[in-house]
């Protein structure tokens, strides 16, 4: 095969999987609350491992390799103050999906690159990785992609999709803890945290499974209640600059260990922020699609 059918063959591949299509739905929440709904694109990946016992990650094997993962996409954005107050998505559903051809369509649940999945729990909203290589974020839309399984070859459109997600929003609070060292054995006690829902406990060093042994550049945290509600912890110095190295977490038998590992010791004047959501009101977005192209 030779770099020009190779370069043909991938530019083929690329028209098909990216395609802008305009197909826009609406819903209002409340009387100044409208919140557009738009398919921006859909993409299409055909995969077929042919020598499974010599190529990487062979078909129907985990790959980091989005060209390796068969699948319809469907990318939606939400554009709305709902979206701009949104801190979690999730609980995405499909009650109905055919095509032209009178194929269902099936929603493929669970994700390759991430621990969380919002077909079944609230996941997050991190714009960084939802707007990932545009300098300019927008802050009152959200980017979510549907994937379903590929349909046959002679589908044209699909006809029609009904379904809904939900968007969490409520009100940003920031919660700050001075000489955290101090506080080891101890459960962080704020009116904030209460009505978030949150309780955090930090351990000893070394506790956690997770730890890294250097226990003087670390802090062992044990998070319960609505961890949901918590959108970020970090160490910072007495400047609110952040000291984060890193930070891991595990979650076993409802309770969440977090270990933060710092840049440099965590000292008299290092302290804890958290930020939390409070006054939480859980918003449904209808989904509602027709004759829809394919690429």
């Amino acid at each position: 095969m030779t770099g020009i059918t190779v370069f043909t063959e991938w530019m083929t591949m690329m028209s098909r999987v990216i395609a802008l299509v305009l197909v826009t739905t609406s819903a209002t929440f409340g009387e100044n609350d409208p919140l557009d709904v738009r398919v921006v694109g859909i993409g299409e990946v055909r995969y077929v491992d042919l020598d499974p016992g010599k190529s990487d990650n062979g078909f129907g094997a985990f790959s980091w390799d989005a060209t390796k993962q068969p699948g319809l996409t469907l990318s939606l954005r939400l554009t709305g103050e709902a979206a701009e107050r949104a801190t979690h998505y999730g609980f995405i559903e499909v009650s109905s999906a055919k095509t032209d051809q009178g194929e269902e369509l099936k929603l493929v649940k669970g994700s390759n690159f991430s621990f969380s999945d919002p077909h079944k729990e609230f996941v997050l909203i991190d714009r960084n990785m939802m707007f990932m290589g545009m300098s300019d974020k927008p802050e009152d839309e959200l980017a979510i992609d549907l994937k379903f399984s590929v349909p046959s070859r002679v589908t044209k459109r699909i006809e029609y999709l009904d379904g809904s997600l939900k968007l969490l929003t409520g009100e940003k609070q920031d919660v700050v803890f001075k000489r955290i060292q101090s506080k080891t054995g101890q459960v962080l006690t704020n009116p904030i945290l209460e009505q978030a829902g949150v309780s955090i406990k930090i351990n000893e060093p070394g506790q956690a499974m997770l730890s890294s042994g250097n226990h003087d550049r670390e802090i062992n945290l044990q998070l319960s209640g609505k961890v949901e509600n918590i959108l970020g912890i970090e160490v910072v110095d007495s400047h609110g600059v952040s000291m984060v190295s890193s930070s891991m977490s595990s979650t076993f038998g409802g309770s969440t260990t977090r270990v933060i590992e710092t840049t440099e010791r965590i000292g008299p004047g290092s302290r804890l922020k958290v930020q939390v959501v409070i006054n939480t009101e859980t918003v449904l977005v209808p989904l509602k699609i027709r004759a829809l192209a394919m690429p």
